[in-house]
């Protein structure tokens, strides 16, 4: 499986926070107590300098990296459309038809676990209307499925055998991964993340006069998968064509994005 690894856009912020602590009070209380104890008797008498604080500083690094695969799983949506006046009709041609796409598909080598209802209703026809389209029929229903693949070279043969068995309408097929290989490319762009923010943490603080100590804090921000979609109207009308035509698509890649927020600790060098 071909990978590859990318930084993307990074922002570096050098914090520097932290007060300087009095320096002292000069002259005698006014309630005649000496505060320092090392002053003489009856001397005028003066606290000790307390020397400043040494402030906190920080620096704080957002960096965001992206791998990319070639996916291992697809994902076929398809539905079942049937039209009808008396909504006990759509029902019943739904069923047929779901059930002679479900037993072809299980022929096929698809287990039933991977076909999975998405959408099942019965509405009223949007494109009925009595005086324009008296031909149309009053409802509409519906029945969506998604069929998982992890075998993505079958996915346009998938798409052939579920609209030549019931099916009449494919809403889209999508390459993706498998949990396995999205957990794998997610930490190979979130070390890369990291990687590069603490690059560009020593930079920054270089030029600031600070040497970086450790980690203060990590938070790494939500990631991103974005699959390869076919949507080709064109591609899927081909498909059910029928005639066992062959039919393929191909997957192009897929990208998993991860960030992280890490702060730095550090010190001045002066």
């Amino acid at each position: 499986m071909r990978r590859s690894i990318a930084a993307l856009s990074l922002a570096v912020l050098l914090v520097t926070a932290g007060c300087s602590a009095p320096l002292g009070l000069t002259g005698a209380p006014s309630d005649g107590v000496n505060q320092n104890p090392d002053a003489e008797p009856g001397g005028g008498g003066s606290q000790p300098a307390v020397a400043p604080a040494d402030p906190a500083r920080t620096i704080q690094v957002a960096a965001s990296g992206t791998a990319e695969a070639e996916p291992d799983r697809a994902v076929v949506s398809v539905a079942v459309v049937a039209r009808s006046d008396d909504i006990s009709i759509i029902r019943d041609r739904l069923a047929a038809n779901a059930t002679e796409m479900r037993e072809a598909l299980a022929e096929a080598g698809i287990d039933a676990e991977q076909v999975v209802t998405t959408r099942y209703d019965i509405r009223q026809n949007y494109r009925y209307d009595p005086e324009r389209n008296p031909d149309q029929p009053r409802y509409q229903g519906q029945h969506a499925f998604a069929i998982t693949l992890n075998n993505t070279s079958r996915a346009g043969q998938t798409v052939v055998t579920a609209l030549e068995n019931g099916a009449n309408r494919v809403e889209g097929v999508e390459f993706t991964l498998t949990e396995e290989t999205r957990r794998d490319l997610r930490n190979e762009a979130l070390a890369e993340a990291v990687e590069v923010g603490r690059t560009q943490a020593e930079t920054a603080a270089e030029g600031t006069g600070l040497d970086i100590t450790g980690v203060s804090t990590v938070e790494t921000a939500e990631t991103s998968v974005r699959p390869y979609r076919v949507q080709e109207t064109a591609a899927f009308a081909a498909a059910g064509d029928g005639g066992g035509a062959s039919t393929t698509f191909e997957g192009g890649t897929v990208t998993v994005r991860a960030q992280a927020l890490v702060t730095y600790n550090a010190t001045s060098t002066n």
